[in-house]
């Protein structure tokens, strides 16, 4: 299980209102996904932003409740891997394990790309469990940096649109996983994120331009 998954499954066992008002003075506890109350909330703070991490499909009417727009970051390379399930059918696409930090339109991830970073990947890295760890990790740390270091200090983050929208992913079956840890073991996604560092910016070696040349050849 993914640490967004666990702890979802954790929060629900919760009381949100009891964890939050320890240590938290600006918390409003609002309604369901898309609901109208969290719509009236919305609209009654009127945010610049909407900063969101796997909470599934925003409606229109709550998008536009942000002034400046929904940013999402998902554990796979846009636009070549969205919807669910994304690191083990981006390898298995010919794609490496990466992540995009994304503004959210309505449709499933085909907002504008605002940075893609490649998950660094060495022979250490054995399983898929412990590539869709780490890159749950990486779009955690891609997030903290965004709010801190852009909409902190007032900016806002320039969008590329993504050329092309390529079929959405899905789970894979328990099946389709062994077979490709085998293929992981063998060194599919460390040649994947090595021949793809010559598509990062020059200033770091997970950086992918954006937007790419050609968006990859």
């Amino acid at each position: 299980m993914t640490p967004f998954r666990l702890l979802s499954c954790m929060l629900r066992s919760l009381d949100p209102q009891r964890c939050v008002s320890r240590s938290s003075t600006n918390v409003i506890y609002s309604g369901g996904l898309n609901s109208m109350r969290l719509r009236r909330d919305l609209e009654a703070i009127s945010p610049d932003f909407i900063i969101l991490g796997g909470i599934g499909i925003l409606s229109a009417q709550i998008i536009k409740t942000a002034r400046y727009g929904v940013i999402n970051v998902h554990p796979g390379l846009l636009p070549w891997a969205r919807n669910v399930g994304v690191v083990g059918r981006s390898l298995e696409r010919g794609i490496p394990v990466g992540i995009t930090v994304h503004y959210v339109d309505e449709g499933v991830d085909t907002g504008r790309i605002i940075e893609r970073h490649l998950l660094p990947i060495t022979s250490n890295d054995q399983s898929l469990d412990e590539l869709e760890n780490k890159a749950q990790r990486l779009c955690a740390n891609a997030m903290i940096k965004i709010v801190a270091d852009v909409l902190m200090k007032g900016h806002i983050p320039k969008g590329h649109y993504q050329a092309e929208k390529y079929p959405p992913c899905t789970w894979m079956n328990r099946a389709e996983r062994e077979a490709l840890n085998i293929k992981i073991k063998d060194g599919l996604a460390r040649d994947l994120y090595q021949k793809w560092q010559r598509y990062c910016d020059g200033s770091s070696e997970t950086l992918l331009s954006c937007p790419l040349k050609e968006d990859k050849e």
